[in-house]
């Protein structure tokens, strides 16, 4: 499917037009306020040829099998209706916009072990063994002509009949596309009625991408911003003592700019450190764990990015926030932090995990400053976890450097906005013999037996 990439330059404050429908999700993430949800497509299992737009824009997962996902927008509100043009969106409420025709797309998925999943809000269509969506398209004006859409953030729109993507004022476009293996034995993939461009047999469905050319705020520097031309950004600093005021696209004095820098939330916590190092003033520390002696099964994710040492025995580093001080509480959400001070920041609630290690010549040892535990010849690590909103509904969190949250109970790493999520793992081999590691309590990542627990990793 080929699907439309855009960027911004716009000052005026133009709103999506009235109407429920859905995009799909770009790297950027989704319009404030919007509801986010993901589609997981069991795609075929022999000579697979899935296939995706080489640096492409998409909020997703593209291999053997496929994940997409989508941004919708729930209410009907919206001053303006969709401009005439040549594109498709997705529908959501069971009818298109006005101006619109609708149809479908039919995927006949893999048969054998079928794994498909979905969660959160996602466009009109079914979603079981097999995924049909539907959408809304129109042809009631030439794609060369410009149609005004909201630039503040790159979005996608499908391609329909048009040669070339339809042009957005303020925005460059980039055609990509997801090229999807359907299942090769009885297949009944099908089509009806109004629906992008795609071709037959391995469906390639394209997309065209907006893509900014103008200015954005630097998410990490109020004095600086970031200048967008053509798929290329460059930061640029302003003159000493102005900030970025991102209503007028100028360097201002900072009363009247009003920028604010994300911060950590206030709070005492650990988070584990990645290669990239501590965020700025926090405190360091590592353990070593002396794991099982005997057919030791320790193992770590391939390309992992901890800071640590992952053999025989585990060596584990972590960041502490050590003041409690921050503007913002901890945003809603499914994940888990570790636990500094006694106590755990408001809306967590507190569990440990415990490791049975090596008996035999123990060499566990520990330096610097450490979550809340136990270090001695075992290892006992307490963490704060909290369930109380969707993993798909992006939180706000600092994004200057890579940070490691840990998995909680959701099958998805919970999103964090500007961020990509990659789930990791450690795996320790704890003692054979009398072991007791099941020694667990309250809330705490999630983990295996055998003591695999899991992370995730957000660059």
């Amino acid at each position: 499917m080929f699907i439309l990439f855009l960027m911004i330059a716009s000052v005026c404050a133009v709103s999506w037009p009235r109407g429920r429908y859905s995009l799909p999700t770009s790297k950027s993430g989704c319009p404030l306020g919007w509801a986010e949800g993901c589609r997981y497509q069991d795609n075929e299992d022999i000579h697979n040829v899935n296939d995706v737009s080489y640096n492409h824009h998409f909020y997703g997962i593209f291999g053997r099998n496929t994940k997409l996902c989508y941004c919708t927008k729930t209410s009907y509100s919206g001053s303006e209706s969709w401009p005439s043009g040549n594109y498709c969106i997705a529908r959501y409420g069971r009818s298109c916009p006005s101006g619109f025709r609708t149809g479908s797309i039919y995927w006949d998925d893999e048969d054998h072990d079928n794994a498909n999943t979905k969660n959160g809000i996602l466009p009109d269509g079914t979603y079981n063994r097999n995924t049909r969506i539907y959408y809304c398209c129109r042809s009631d004006g030439p794609s060369y002509r410009s149609i005004v859409l909201p630039t503040s953030r790159p979005f996608y729109l499908y391609h329909y009949t048009s040669t070339l993507c339809q042009r957005v004022r303020g925005m460059s476009a980039r055609e990509e596309f997801v090229k999807t293996d359907d299942e090769d034995t009885h297949n009944n993939s099908a089509d009806g009625g109004n629906h992008p461009k795609k071709t037959e047999t391995t469906r390639i469905h394209y997309y065209c991408s907006t893509i900014i050319n103008g200015y954005l705020p630097n998410p990490n520097d109020c004095s600086s911003f970031i200048q967008c031309g053509h798929g290329i950004s460059y930061t640029m600093p302003c003159p000493t003592g102005l900030h970025w005021n991102r209503r007028i696209n100028v360097c201002d004095w900072p009363s009247n700019a009003g920028c604010v820098i994300v911060s950590w939330p206030r709070g005492r916590y650990s988070l584990p450190k990645s290669k990239s190092g501590c965020p700025v003033g926090w405190a360091e520390g590592c353990i070593y764990q002396d794991n099982e002696d005997i057919h030791n099964v320790n193992d770590v994710r391939y390309n992992h990015h901890f800071y640590g040492i992952f053999g025989k025995n585990t060596k584990l580093c972590y960041c502490t926030k050590t003041k409690y001080g921050g503007l913002a509480s901890w945003p809603r959400g499914n994940y888990c932090i570790a636990r500094k001070g006694g106590s755990c920041p408001s809306g967590f609630r507190t569990g440990s995990i415990y490791w049975d290690d090596e008996d035999h010549n123990n060499a566990n040892s520990k330096n610097g400053i450490l979550p809340d535990g136990t270090y001695n010849r075992n290892t006992r690590i307490y963490y704060c976890c909290r369930s109380d909103g969707p993993s798909y509904k992006s939180i706000v969190l600092p994004t200057s450097k890579p940070f490691y949250l840990y998995h909680y109970t959701s099958t998805l790493c919970q999103r964090v906005r500007g961020m990509s999520a990659r789930e990791e793992f450690v795996k320790t081999d704890d003692e054979d013999i009398h072991n007791n590691t099941s020694y667990d309590g309250g809330s705490h990542p999630k983990k295996t037996e055998r003591t695999r627990i899991y992370y995730c990793y957000y660059s």
